[in-house]
């Protein structure tokens, strides 16, 4: 049993660092609505002059409105994306304005003022509301921020990002500064002569596989979210689908990294078992290599981790749930690799 002791404090801190912040999220409460419109339209003008500013006004930032405009392409391609996701037919209810909240499809300078102040009202009262469930949408309203943002410095930008959601993205930096102390500590440790703490001879090789599979059960879950273009189930913390529809949840534009994950994972799997059950000569080798992976797996992480409150502006629980288990792993693989050097 006390073998397991340092292992379940690691993971009681890191669950406890997640379950802490939900009570905190209720706080942060923002209403998502998707206005479309045409530059020609005297009604889409109507609106914008006479109701929504009202509305901004009395809801401050707990309203953001992400409009597209349906003469651009872009534009047209989200539209025609809600028309087909609300089954919209009659041609009385195709046209802008057009005003999407929730799963509410509010057309024209007549509905959209008498019933969208209480469809905001309704979403305030349950603590908020995500943007519609559009394929694409995040990713052209990432690209629209991206865009009004770049009059900022780089360290104004910076700052800005972190402060779309203090409370996950401090999960996200604290989580950040655990894996460069260990990758630091991994390497000091390993390839010195420094001695080795005593705690490390209480870690258990057999968790291995266990992290690696729930690594593995993430990264193929993201995998999915990210090839089918469906919404992640975030929870209560950061936002998942912003992470994954950001310019960076693809290496190289090519590869999605959830898949990459996968390869990871399945890597990690595989040395640890020619590790435990391979030929002797093997195993030596084998235990280098799976700190290396475990050494490459923590700082590719962290490298993700730093775009999340930096540069995307938004946290996904699960990534950092996998860079958790990664940096496990790390430390579970440092004594083997310390003695297979020896």
């Amino acid at each position: 049993m006390k073998r397991w002791i340092p292992l379940l404090l690691i993971l009681a801190v890191t669950s406890g660092a997640f379950l802490a912040v939900k009570p905190a999220m209720a706080r942060t409460t923002i209403v998502y609505a998707v206005l479309f419109y045409s530059p020609t339209c005297s009604h889409c003008a109507e609106l914008d002059r006479e109701v929504l500013p009202t509305l901004q006004e009395k809801y401050g930032n707990k309203l953001v409105i992400v409009r597209f405009n349906v003469v651009s392409a872009a534009g047209s391609e989200i539209y025609e994306k809600a028309l087909d996701r609300f089954k919209v037919s009659e041609k009385s209810r195709i046209g802008v304005p057009t005003i999407i909240i929730g799963d509410a499809f509010l057309v024209g300078t007549v509905e959209i003022p008498e019933k969208f102040p209480g469809l905001i009202d309704a979403a305030v009262a349950r603590g908020g509301l995500d943007l519609p469930d559009l394929p694409g949408l995040y990713k052209q309203f990432v690209k629209q921020s991206n865009i009004q943002l770049k009059h900022l410095s780089k360290w104004q930008f910076m700052a800005y990002k972190f402060q779309q959601d203090p409370l996950a993205n401090s999960i996200a930096v604290s989580i950040l500064v655990i894996m460069i102390a260990s990758l630091i500590a991994a390497l000091v440790i390993t390839l010195s002569s420094v001695k080795t703490p005593q705690v490390l001879n209480f870690l258990p090789s057999r968790i291995i596989p266990i992290l690696a599979v729930i690594g593995l059960a993430i990264a193929v879950y993201l995998s999915y979210v990210e090839v089918s273009e469906t919404r992640a189930v975030c929870g209560p913390v950061g936002n998942c689908n912003a992470v994954q529809n950001s310019p960076y949840a693809k290496l190289f534009g090519i590869l999605p990294i959830p898949v990459m994950g996968m390869f990871g994972y399945v890597a990690i799997l595989v040395a640890w078992f020619f590790r435990q059950f391979g030929p002797a000569p093997l195993k030596r080798l084998v235990r280098i290599a799976l700190w290396g992976l475990a050494i490459f797996s923590v700082l590719f992480s962290s490298y993700l981790t730093f775009l999340e409150p930096f540069v995307i502006g938004a946290s996904c629980a699960f990534c950092l749930a996998s860079a958790v288990v990664v940096t496990i792993i790390l430390w579970v693989s440092i004594l083997p690799a310390k003695k297979a050097l020896q």
